[in-house]
């Protein structure tokens, strides 16, 4: 049977430090799980890191869109 490799374990463990927000300014993708989108939002967080921590948001279900322009981060737009 063959064991999973060095640098994948690695690269598991810093994208579970990431989505917990210990590592980059994000927000804690454990913080809150109700429903299945952000299970899915957690895991891609764990999976694509690298994009967390450049402010790619993993939001699936949106928060109704459309308002605050093209920001991108979900920042900008308040009154």
């Amino acid at each position: 049977m063959r064991r999973f490799g060095l640098l994948p374990t690695i690269y598991i463990v810093i994208g579970l430090l990431v989505a917990g927000g210990v590592i980059g300014d994000e927000g804690n993708y454990f913080s809150d799980i109700d429903n299945l989108e952000e299970v899915i939002e957690l895991i891609l967080a764990i999976l694509l890191w690298p994009l967390v921590l450049l402010g790619v948001g993993l939001d699936i279900g949106g928060d109704g869109g459309g308002e605050g322009g093209s920001g991108g981060n979900g920042s900008g737009g308040g009154n």
